[in-house]
């Protein structure tokens, strides 16, 4: 059907004596959409050669359908009035597709902190963890027998017992002499001095393990934090990312329920269009 124009509408309702008829709205409705006019303008003209009480209800119910459809608004009894309108199924899907799209908003919203959450996590243990790192790296063996007090104290105490190991044994060899001093009693305390100052030598590598061993603990301890703190951060991590593995997949959800109600109403939509506009083509037809 050949659409025509708003000056073939203008000369239509001329011809048909419908001038002054019409309201500004649908003289706006029908220079925006030409051919809703001439359907408002073939019930106006139905409207007055009816019969019947029913047939003038079914003209003023095509003119506002037309209305209603093309220009969201109805006329009233006599097509002068103008209350906006809304089809209530379009108005439910229009509803319908904007809580699912807040929906989408909400759930972009929570992956995004979920991410967030995932780049932050451990970052509370990084200070004192890297701090503790460098202590242990920093940290190296090194044993100096004159910085020891145990073996300070040693050293005193195997000197004394040499000492007076020394001078006993000098006196029980000069006793044997008489009590006069020999090559023997002078020999007899040295060696037993010595023999003292080797025991102290010995004790020497058991106090060098001792040192190694603490040092060994300390760096053991310092790099078990380490690891305690690196395994906090490894747990925080796995909780954060699990999370936003939800968080993506209930987005991802939210944006499919969203994107296929917005096709399911495009459909929908495009239906109600086509069957508006055979019936408008019919009615046209029928009472233009």
């Amino acid at each position: 059907m050949k659409k025509r124009t708003w000056e073939e509408f203008q000369t239509y309702i001329r011809d048909n004596g419908l001038e002054g008829q019409f309201s500004q709205h649908d003289l706006a409705l029908a220079e925006l959409e030409p051919e809703a006019g001439f359907g408002i303008a073939a019930a106006k003209l139905g409207y007055a050669n009816a019969e019947s009480a029913e047939e003038k209800a079914a003209y003023n119910a095509a003119a506002e359908r037309i209305r209603s459809w093309s220009g969201g608004y109805l006329g009233g009894r006599d097509g002068s009035g103008y209350t906006q309108t809304t089809d209530p199924e379009a108005e439910s899907r229009r509803q319908q597709r904007q809580r699912l799209a807040g929906e989408v908003t909400q759930k972009a919203d929570a992956l995004q902190q979920a991410e967030q959450r995932v780049r932050d996590s451990g970052t509370e243990y990084t200070g004192e963890r890297n701090r503790l790192l460098q202590a242990a790296k920093n940290l190296s063996f090194s044993y100096d027998p004159d910085q020891d007090p145990v073996w300070q104290s040693y050293v005193k105490q195997y000197t004394r017992a040499g000492k007076r190991a020394g001078e006993n044994a000098l006196g029980s060899a000069a006793a044997a002499t008489g009590g006069v001093p020999s090559s023997y009693a002078v020999t007899a305390a040295a060696q037993a001095e010595g023999e003292y100052a080797s025991r102290l030598s010995e004790e020497l590598p058991e106090l060098y393990r001792d040192a190694y061993d603490r040092y060994s603990t300390e760096k053991k301890d310092l790099l078990e934090l380490v690891e305690q703190y690196d395994n906090a951060a490894q747990r925080e991590y796995e909780i954060a990312s699990k999370e936003r593995t939800q968080a993506r997949s209930a987005y991802e959800d939210a944006l499919e329920n969203y994107l296929q109600q917005t096709e399911t109403d495009a459909d929908w939509e495009e239906e109600q269009e086509l069957d508006y506009r055979d019936w408008l083509e019919r009615f046209l037809a029928t009472a233009g």
